[in-house]
């Protein structure tokens, strides 16, 4: 398989491809073999009874005998995993589709003989989950053949159908090249996606420091679900399709494994769920977040992308998105005078409502200068009030001058009758009137 070239891995990480060239893309990105012949390794992995010997006993694939027992024994082996197949084929639901989708019992029909055929040439059989990569390769392949476009096909190829069933088995196998070490489970804690699951939940714990209740979760309770579905269950289509076009265009243009790949998306997921997992996030709140991803974050697939190739090529995360500062205004510094402030800027008045005249700007009067106080007129004093009263008037409220205190002592002391100290007491009194009409008091 030629390489892909630079435009179409940057349109495939960018969300650019067509329903029309995907299918197309995703045979180059995942190396799919172009010289299979899927009619002859259908008629070997699914004989039938009838093509058997006749004269063999039907039940002699349960025996050691060597005559027609391969052909009995691929017989029953098949049956078994045919109703395997077909009782999880009647509850796919892929998220993004009606559930009557692939309830199309022509789909069904198809789909059940491709993942037959590849569990009767690998040793590693069918497991649960299989179907539901199967069903999102078989869609891509249905929009290629709505778009009028089959570049694959094999010859000879029955072309009745939603899909070329050859095509949907050719490209399932180059997928399943990379998948398949993730269903192993003969492994124990050594099983690849176990380790696969540690990584990534490691790397994430370190790049974002999520906390104990991140750290307490058991990565495969989440992670097998991710890395062996390819996040089918946490992102719905099409984002999904536009996902797997990022990750097979990174797979393919870095020379990895898709399983790499599929790590750093993984720490991509969780980095676009790290403000739902911060502030002491208990064990069980980080679990419910992970297992039920998509009903708590919606990551924009770009992003995801962006990150899962930094993290690739060993860039690291990319700077942290903050939002711009409000603008303050500026201001202007002159030379020996204080900082002057740009003029705020004056809103028109509008037109009153109901009003079918445009928008005038009005000059705003300025405001009059009030009228200058009238000057102070002379203030009678009551001297009979002012000698009789021992309390100064409340009104104004000031302070008496030292005259004023020494006056009203002289005309409360014994000599008051007294002639020529009535008059100095009367004359100070007058000066301090006239004191208080200067100060307009």
């Amino acid at each position: 398989m030629a390489p892909a070239s630079g435009d179409l891995k940057k349109r495939a990480t960018s969300g650019q491809l067509t329903d029309a060239e995907r299918a197309s893309a995703w045979r180059v990105f995942l190396g799919a073999s172009t010289d299979i012949n899927y009619k002859k390794l259908k008629d070997d992995a699914l004989p039938d009874a009838a093509s058997i010997s006749s004269d063999s006993d039907p039940l002699s694939g349960l025996l050691d005998d060597a005559k027609n027992n391969d052909g009995w024994a691929r017989f029953h082996a098949n049956v078994e995993n045919r109703e395997e197949i077909r009782t999880d084929l009647e509850r796919l639901v892929v998220d993004g589709f009606p559930e009557s989708h692939f309830k199309d019992p022509q789909r069904q029909t198809l789909m059940l003989d491709v993942l037959t055929v590849w569990a009767a040439r690998n040793s590693l059989g069918y497991r649960q989950g299989m179907h539901e990569l199967l069903a999102v390769l078989c869609e891509v392949l249905e929009q290629e053949k709505r778009e009028g476009f089959n570049n694959f096909a094999q010859s000879g190829a029955v072309s009745d159908g939603p899909f070329h069933e050859s095509d949907a088995y050719v490209l399932f196998d180059a997928l399943m090249a990379h998948q398949a070490s993730l269903f192993a489970t003969d492994l124990g804690a050594d099983a690849p996606v176990l380790k696969l699951c540690r990584r990534f939940q490691t790397e994430s714990s370190q790049l974002l420091s999520l906390g104990n209740g991140f750290n307490s979760v058991e990565p495969q309770l989440y992670g097998l679900r991710w890395c062996r579905l390819l996040f089918s269950r946490e992102i719905a289509c099409p984002a999904l399709l536009q996902l797997w076009d990022g990750l097979f265009a990174l797979c393919h243009a870095h020379q990895k494994e898709l399983s790499v790949v599929t790590e750093k998306c993984c720490t991509a997921l969780i980095c676009a769920a790290a403000p739902n997992l911060r502030g002491g996030a208990k064990e069980q709140i980080a679990l419910e977040i992970l297992m039920r991803y998509k009903n708590h974050v919606a990551p924009a697939v770009p992003r995801l992308l962006d990150i899962s190739e930094r993290l690739v090529d060993g860039r690291g995360l990319p700077p942290v998105r903050t939002a711009p500062a409000p603008q303050r205004p500026q201001v202007v510094h002159t030379h020996g005078a204080a900082p002057v402030k740009p003029p705020r800027a004056r809103v028109p008045a509008g037109p009153p409502p109901g009003s079918s005249t445009s928008t005038t700007f009005v000059k705003p009067t300025p405001a009059r200068a009030p009228p200058p106080a009238p000057p102070p007129q002379p203030q009678t004093i009551d001297r009979a009030a002012l000698l009789s009263s021992p309390k100064a008037p409340s009104q104004p409220s000031v302070l008496p001058s030292s005259r004023l205190l020494r006056a009203v002592a002289v005309l409360r002391g014994s000599a008051v009758t007294e002639e020529t100290r009535r008059q100095a007491a009367l004359a100070q009194i007058e000066d301090v009137a006239a004191e208080l009409r200067r100060r307009r008091l």
